[in-house]
């Protein structure tokens, strides 16, 4: 079967290119998942997808192996380890929403030690800067898709002013990720800010031109209202189509979570990927 990439000239060009090698089984997965919520509205997807998953996992086998549980307090993210430990550097681990618990970073420290770069982001400094802060560099911010100052009326957060930081923003001057280095893991569960950041994760999207690639992440999709099922829906059938990520584990707890991995950029494949999925 052959298929032809959509809008990759700009990506392979500027900022990566596609393993040599792809199992098919990659695509056919991305296709599964596509045709069987072709004709659902985006706003129908999120009561959709669990059984779409579910029935294309049980007709596509993946490998899945490889990817590590961690728990934390309430929940579990997945994480796959470096083919070879000894060869990476310049690694990346980005939290966006600490959430009081540490608990997978703390794990991934003791995995990684000095060769990864922590940095966790959340406007809420009372606790998460004192357990961020042995692990890596903590940012007082909301992290979003823009800069801005809000006062929030919500006893969840706090009754004082915090700024939200737009993503790319974050990325190159708070946290000084270097364009083209990869970010080999991006936690995410940032309260209903999801939603705004999903075309960040396209193929030209936002996260592309400005020259960073996600190799994993693990997202949390807070219970929606219509417009968000919308975007949700939206984005589940555009990441399909890109098939840039393969995603795992997605569970419906109210919240919906899972976890994505890179199979179309090759540092991402070469690091973690090949032989594996």
């Amino acid at each position: 079967m052959f298929f032809v990439k959509e809008g990759c000239d700009t990506i392979c060009s500027q900022q990566t290119t596609e393993p040599q090698y792809r199992d098919e089984r990659y695509h056919l997965f991305s296709q599964c998942l596509s045709i069987s919520l072709h004709q659902v509205e985006d706003g129908q997807v999120w009561n959709k997808i669990q059984g779409a998953v579910d029935y294309c996992s049980g007709v596509i086998k993946l490998n899945v192996d490889h990817l590590v549980a961690y728990r934390n307090a309430d929940e579990t993210k997945y994480h796959m380890d470096p083919i070879d430990l000894n060869q990476v550097k310049d690694c990346h681990i980005v939290t966006l929403g600490i959430g009081h618990d540490v608990s997978v970073e703390t794990k991934l420290k003791e995995k990684y030690g000095d060769r990864c770069k922590f940095q966790g982001a959340d406007p809420i400094p009372t606790k998460n800067e004192e357990i961020y802060k042995p692990i890596g560099e903590y940012f007082q911010f909301a992290v979003g898709n823009q800069t801005r100052v809000e006062n929030p009326n919500s006893e969840a957060y706090t009754l004082k002013d915090f700024s939200h930081v737009e993503f790319v923003e974050f990325l190159r001057d708070k946290a000084q990720v270097p364009r083209r280095q990869i970010i080999d893991e991006l936690l995410v569960d940032i309260e209903y800010a999801e939603y705004a950041m999903l075309d960040y994760f396209y193929l030209n999207g936002k996260l592309d031109k400005a020259g960073y690639t996600v190799c994993q992440w693990n997202g949390e999709f807070h219970i929606p209202n219509d417009a968000q099922k919308a975007e949700f829906g939206k984005f589940i059938k555009q990441v399909t189509k890109d098939e840039r990520y393969l995603f795992f584990h997605l569970i419906d707890v109210g919240h919906i979570r899972a976890y994505f991995v890179n199979v179309a950029d090759q540092r991402c494949f070469d690091r973690y990927v090949k032989g594996r999925i």
